[in-house]
C-alpha cells in the first residue's frame, strides 16, 4: 500500500515538472520506484506508466508526450537510443480464449500478459500500438499509427494494421529498398 501511494506521488512531481524539461530530474525520481530502471533518457512528462510491471529505459532514449506504458504484471524494455513519438501506447495485457462450450456468455477469458522489448536505436511513430510479446529489432522503424502485433526484424520499415515490412536496409546500397513482396 506504501509503495503504492509513493509511486503515485512521484508521477504527480513528474507531472508537476516541465514537460520538456527537468529530465535528469525525472529520471531519479522514476528510478526511486521499485521496479523502474530509467537511464538518463528523456521522458515527457505527460507519458503515463500504469501497471505493476517492470520497465526499464535505456541511456539516450526518447519518450514523447502522452506516451502510455500499460505494463501488466509483465516488463517492458527499451534500450539505448530509442526514440518514442507522441501518443504511442505499449500494452503487454490481454486475454486467454475462453472455451464458449463451457463459458457461453463471454469470450475474454484469465488475463495474462507478455514482455514488450524494443531494441536499440529504432524508432516508434506518433499513435502508433505495441501489443504484448513483440519485440522491435535493432535500428527498425514502426511507422506512425502502425498497430505491431508480431516480432519486428532489425532494420526494417514496418507499417499498417497489422504492421508489415514495407522496406529493408541494405547494407550493400546503403539506403533502405522497397520490400518486393510489396
Amino acid at each position: 500500500m506504501i509503495n503504492k501511494i509513493k509511486k503515485n506521488i512521484i508521477f504527480f512531481l513528474v507531472k508537476l515538472l516541465p514537460s520538456t524539461r527537468c529530465y535528469q530530474l525525472k529520471s531519479r525520481l522514476l528510478n526511486s520506484i521499485s521496479g523502474f530502471q530509467v537511464s538518463s533518457s528523456k521522458i515527457v512528462s505527460s507519458v503515463q506508466f500504469i501497471g505493476e510491471g517492470k520497465i526499464k529505459i535505456g541511456m539516450g532514449s526518447f519518450i514523447g508526450h502522452h506516451t502510455k506504458l500499460l505494463t501488466g504484471k509483465s516488463s517492458i524494455i527499451i534500450e539505448d537510443n530509442v526514440d518514442i513519438s507522441s501518443n504511442v501506447l505499449f500494452i503487454n495485457g490481454t486475454h486467454e480464449l475462453n472455451d464458449l462450450s463451457e463459458q457461453p456468455d463471454r469470450i475474454a477469458g484469465k488475463g495474462k500478459s507478455n514482455d514488450i522489448k524494443v531494441k536499440r536505436g529504432a524508432w516508434i511513430g506518433a499513435s502508433s500500438t505495441i501489443l504484448g510479446g513483440v519485440t522491435v529489432g535493432e535500428y527498425s522503424i514502426v511507422a506512425a499509427g502502425s498497430i505491431v502485433i508480431n516480432d519486428v526484424p532489425p532494420r526494417v520499415i514496418v507499417a499498417g494494421n497489422p504492421a508489415t515490412i514495407k522496406k529493408l536496409w541494405s547494407d550493400e546500397y546503403n539506403s533502405w529498398i522497397k520490400n518486393k513482396r510489396f
